[in-house]
């Protein structure tokens, strides 16, 4: 991995936090979750969000059909020249699934439905999802849920963390904002990049809307899933005052 290789944002997480993801465990967790809930063999799945595609590319090596859409075209693009033909990758948003047909499951991971700021633009996507599962299969997704670390007083304003990739060292600032009414989380970060004799900055800004677990689980039910699981994302287990990201099983 060199410093000039990475020539954007979209170069550098590809790069540099990508590569750090545990991503077979996470395929491994999301099978076990097949396995648990799904009551038809998923074969067939549905990556909403799918970034480079590195949850479809795992699934696909342990013998799924996958079909990734983002709204990102770059990543998309690299997605396409990396796949042989499974997974198939098409630029897409939430609102307007690029592709026919159904599934035995979809899923939607770090974070992705956060970015339906209003809640008729997330009903309307879970009305759809939900349309393009068969009956047995599953949806799971995941989100960030600030809420305990704000009532705690563990909410940051500012965060401050350092960690080295190979032969760089990495620096990630950011700035927060929580809006408890509005379930609004705001986060502007700047990254920066030194390979001991230069070094880059990245800047991003992200706006992620959150829901309290009681609201998840009637819109899901308002959208005709059957059965809802709600977990901590970090223990697999209930919720508790100090979750802080919810995993969600909905089943058809």
């Amino acid at each position: 991995m060199k410093l000039e290789e990475m020539v954007d944002f979209d170069e550098f997480i590809y790069h540099a936090i990508y590569s750090t993801f545990p991503t077979q465990s996470e395929v491994d967790a999301l099978e076990q979750l097949f396995r648990l809930y799904s009551e038809i063999k998923v074969e067939h799945i549905l990556d909403i969000g799918c970034g480079y595609g590195r949850h479809s590319f795992e699934l696909a090596k342990r013998g799924s059909h996958v079909d990734g859409f983002d709204l990102a075209k770059k990543r998309i693009k690299r997605a396409q020249l990396q796949s042989t033909g499974n997974p198939t990758f098409l630029v897409g948003n939430m609102l307007d699934i690029p592709f026919d047909g159904h599934y035995d499951s979809a899923i939607a991971l770090y974070s992705t439905i956060g970015s339906l700021i209003e809640t008729s633009d997330f009903t309307a996507f879970l009305n759809n999802v939900q349309s393009r599962i068969k009956k047995g299969g599953v949806f799971v997704f995941d989100y960030f849920y600030p809420t305990n670390l704000a009532n705690s007083g563990n909410y940051r304003e500012k965060l401050a963390m350092e960690w080295d990739v190979e032969d760089l060292h990495m620096r990630k600032e950011s700035t927060h904002a929580l809006d408890l009414v509005t379930q609004i989380h705001q986060e502007d970060t700047v990254y920066t990049v030194k390979d001991g004799k230069n070094q880059k900055t990245f800047q991003n800004k992200e706006t992620l809307r959150y829901y309290e677990p009681h609201q998840i689980v009637q819109l899901l039910a308002g959208t005709g899933f059957q059965q809802i699981y709600l977990y901590d994302i970090s223990t697999f287990t209930g919720l508790t005052n100090q979750t802080t990201g919810i995993l969600v099983v909905a089943k058809k």
